[in-house]
């Protein structure tokens, strides 16, 4: 509750016009404010409001001028002090100022009044205001989890949101927000982040640098392959690498065949009359990561022609014979 005592000074024209110089000084405990003027009208209708009014009033000779001061929903006590000229009475919320008979001129009256009331003060919401984030890096393939932070002077329950720029996924649970950006991704990301008291919201935004990281190749596959015997097998060898880097291959073919490699083409010889199942395995490299698969090289046996043992040159003398013994392989 505040109180205020307030001054009034008045000059009162008889017969012709009555000054009003208002003069009321406001002061609250503690606080000074401006000066605040009050108007008062004449009766019988008495009007009030709570700005200063400038001029004059006029009230014929003999007759009375009343001050309507306005209540507030409290107790107002006066005190008035009037020259020789008037005299004057307090009934109610109302003055009142009678001149002498037949006297015109200035009245000089001083009234002071005690006034109390209550001024109550409306709440306005308060927009809740978001903690700031700074610039946040993750290495590719990761996600980001942060908890978000929103003050309110209110107290009101606060609901979060979250958007981003593409290349992710975002998903906000309560005040926890998780960032999920596309497999492989690194770059930059934008994340625009809001929070609502139910009325108003606050947005707010952060950068977030995905940071490359070296992704293995990928060796394509290779089916079961099979030849002849004697036969040789040549293959062209495929890989992907998602970072764009540069494949070198290579392969071993165990003891039974000799493997050679140019570029991406792979030529397999098995040993001379070798049948049987060489396993070969195969690598490709990005200079720093690697990846591998092993297929099955069947070697079809097939029918070979049986060879003859070397005969040297021989001789006999004439009608003598010549008696060897043969000898071949199969």
């Amino acid at each position: 509750m505040r109180i205020f005592s307030n001054s009034i000074t008045i000059f009162l024209v008889a017969f012709s016009f009555v000054f009003c110089k208002i003069s009321a000084q406001t002061n609250f405990d503690d606080y000074d404010s401006p000066t605040q003027d009050w108007i008062f009208g004449d009766a019988p209708e008495p009007k009030w409001v709570t700005v200063l009014l400038k001029g004059s009033h006029s009230i014929p000779e003999d007759t009375e001028f009343i001050l309507s001061i306005p209540i507030l929903e409290s107790a107002v006590t006066y005190e008035a002090i009037v020259d020789s000229n008037a005299s004057f009475e307090v009934t109610d919320d109302h003055l009142i100022i009678t001149p002498k008979e037949d006297f015109h001129g200035y009245i000089f009256v001083n009234l002071k009044l005690d006034m109390s009331f209550i001024l109550k003060v409306n709440p306005v919401n308060d927009i809740p205001i978001l903690a700031e984030i700074e610039p946040q890096s993750i290495e590719e393939d990761d996600e980001l989890i942060l908890n978000l932070f929103a003050l309110d002077m209110d107290g009101d329950n606060l609901t979060y949101g979250a958007t981003i720029d593409g290349n992710g996924i975002v998903n906000t649970e309560g005040d926890i927000l998780t960032i999920s950006p596309n497999q492989n991704y690194n770059g930059p990301i934008n994340v625009s982040i809001a929070v609502s008291d139910g009325k108003d919201t606050e947005e707010s935004g952060f950068n977030i640098q995905v940071l490359p990281v070296n992704d293995a190749p990928i060796i394509d596959s290779i089916n079961s392959q099979s030849i002849i015997e004697d036969s040789s097998l040549r293959l062209l060898l495929s890989g992907t690498d998602v970072d764009g880097d540069t494949l070198t291959y290579s392969a071993d073919a165990g003891e039974n065949a000799k493997v050679n490699i140019d570029g991406n083409q792979l030529l397999i010889i098995p040993d001379n009359n070798f049948n049987g199942i060489i396993n070969v395995m195969v690598k490709v490299s990005d200079n720093l990561l690697n990846d591998s698969l092993v297929f099955p090289l069947e070697i079809l046996p097939i029918k070979d022609a049986p060879e003859l043992a070397n005969i040297e040159s021989q001789s006999i003398i004439e009608d003598s014979s010549l008696r060897l013994l043969l000898s071949g392989t199969d």
